[in-house]
């Protein structure tokens, strides 16, 4: 994974994970709730450049990078859209796809009827 540093709005900068072969970010603990909405304009800029046609598959049982735990597969809904991602059960943070960071922050909604 390769860190970056982002402006986050009403904090000191966050430093993110991102994988490129994944096709996915780990988040410290709320670190994607702090980030500014210039910072979030970068990750989709890098979401668009390293993004493939490939589907991503993880496995089965992914550690959490700080204490080794096992993450949990978590669903959860951003307004009415839905987004999954792997989390600590020790709140260390969470592993989400490119795909579902852009659910969560709203740029991929699901259709209304």
């Amino acid at each position: 994974m390769n860190a970056m540093t982002l402006e986050a709005h009403l904090s000191a900068p966050v430093e993110i994970n991102m994988c490129r072969v994944c096709q996915a970010f780990w988040f410290d603990k709320y670190e994607d709730m702090k980030l500014s909405a210039g910072s979030t304009l970068k990750l989709m800029k890098l979401i668009g450049e390293n993004s493939s046609t490939t589907k991503t598959s993880y496995a089965n049982v992914l550690p959490c990078p700080r204490c080794r735990s096992q993450l949990v597969f978590t669903h959860d809904l951003q307004r009415n859209t839905k987004f999954s991602y792997w989390r600590c059960v020790k709140e260390h943070g969470r592993f989400m796809g490119f795909l579902d960071f852009l659910r969560e922050k709203s740029f991929i909604r699901v259709l209304s009827a």
